[in-house]
């Protein structure tokens, strides 16, 4: 008896499984979970929010073969958002040069729109009214996302939920993804990779491309869901003052029926040591004079967070064949926090000018250079617009005075980002 043999046996068996396994694979061209294993993708996109589904669609529709991993079970789902965007009129006198708007806005059904308002109302921290006309959109943002996912789907894309990317590896022309499901661990070739994954991204982390750490550029939000609000359904409304958001505002957004997104970006510097976020929203739902008058018979779902970068594009966001975009690269107009139109024009752009590479005939160094003359501009505006604010918000009695002083006109052109140079002159 050959005991050698004996002894192998169980590993022989292994080894003929993995072989077969690896036959197996090459016979079903190694689609695994509907991922290709077996050839590079042309762009491989991580996060299938607004701007990752939209750079997807934008890269299919231009030949591009696409995989887009998204790590949540389902598009739109656990929805991070005030969902509060400009009206098609509004946008289009913010954003001129922004070519891809009136594709998202076409996406815009009437099942994603679940109300409409006609101003914004401010209040100062002493409760002193400022009134504009303005008009909004308010959403079911992930009604939106899964209209943006069908089109970008139809576009040729793959779109893979469930999926954790787990890492990077840079080998030659090609970038290998690890990623993480049901299946197990694997890595995805990719010529281009983009990064949509949210702030902090993961994907800017590991190449190395710079983003804003200073804790003054970081807004940290949390937000209420609440039912059975007695509220204005035409207005939505904006509070200041340190007691409720320290260095940033407090918002209502009605969404129809008495239905409201209730929450407050704060800012590390400036709230009292040993305060978290939650006791800011706390204080602001159940302490403020106006907003708690709203909620006396009112239920809430539990509180969502999110951080959010408010201080204009990144310096770095485009390297080595890997791009970002939206709040990963920083597309969130500071002054608002609105991040759904800026995360469709970047993720457009950059879908488009990837899948053009891949065919040979564009430089992605451009990027930058046309992500900045479509969108540039308004985001920098908002970051100068935080910066002249910033030094009156350690104080509400000064900030008080710096409201009555500027008025109900500028006060607009500021939330609305609108320019304004009576402020800086």
């Amino acid at each position: 008896m050959d005991l050698t043999n004996l002894f192998l046996a169980p590993f022989l068996i292994k080894i003929d499984l993995s072989t077969a396994l690896i036959n197996m694979d090459k016979k079903e061209n190694k689609l695994v979970g509907g991922i290709r294993l077996d050839q590079p993708y042309d762009i491989v996109i991580v996060g299938a929010g607004v701007s990752g589904l939209s750079a997807g669609y934008s890269a299919s529709l231009n030949g591009a073969k696409t995989l887009i991993v998204e790590r949540k079970k389902e598009i739109g789902a656990i929805i991070r958002c005030g969902e509060f965007v400009y009206s098609q009129n509004e946008i289009k006198k913010l954003l001129p040069n922004a070519s891809s708007l009136k594709k998202l806005y076409m996406m815009l059904s009437k099942e994603s729109i679940c109300n409409t308002t006609n101003k914004i109302r401010v209040f100062s921290p002493q409760n002193r009214k400022y009134e504009f006309t303005f008009d909004g959109l308010v959403l079911e943002r992930s009604k939106l996302e899964k209209t943006i996912a069908k089109e970008t789907e139809r576009a040729g894309a793959t779109i893979q939920t469930s999926t954790v990317v787990k890492g990077i590896e840079k080998k030659g022309n090609v970038t290998k993804v690890l990623i993480q499901n049901v299946k197990g661990k694997t890595f995805v070739k990719t010529r281009l990779l983009i990064g949509a994954d949210a702030f902090p991204s993961k994907i800017a982390k590991w190449t190395n491309l710079k983003s804003t750490m200073n804790p003054s550029d970081i807004s940290i939000c949390a937000q209420r869901h609440v039912y059975d609000a007695k509220i204005d359904e035409n207005a939505m409304e904006l509070y200041f003052g340190k007691k409720y958001a320290p260095g940033g505002l407090a918002w209502v957004i009605p969404k129809g029926g008495g239905t409201a997104n209730i929450g407050i970006g704060v800012r590390l510097p400036y709230m009292k040591r040993g305060l978290h976020v939650v006791d800011y929203l706390n204080t602001l739902l159940t302490k403020h004079p106006i907003v708690s008058t709203y909620l006396s018979n009112a239920r809430s779902k539990p509180m969502i967070a999110k951080t959010l970068p408010v201080c204009g594009l990144f310096q770095d966001i485009y390297r080595n064949k890997i791009l970002l975009t939206g709040d990963a690269a920083g597309a969130v107009i500071a002054t608002n926090g609105s991040g759904i139109p800026t995360a469709f024009v970047s993720g457009h752009i950059a879908g488009k000018m990837a899948s053009k590479y891949i065919k040979g005939n564009n430089e992605l160094l451009n990027y930058a250079t046309v992500l900045k003359s479509e969108i540039g501009q308004v985001l920098q505006r908002g970051y100068l617009y935080r910066k002249f604010g910033d030094f009156f918000v350690h104080s509400d009695a000064v900030f008080e005075v710096l409201m009555r002083i500027i008025g109900t006109n500028n006060i607009a052109k500021v939330i609305k980002c609108s320019p304004s140079r009576s402020i800086f002159h």
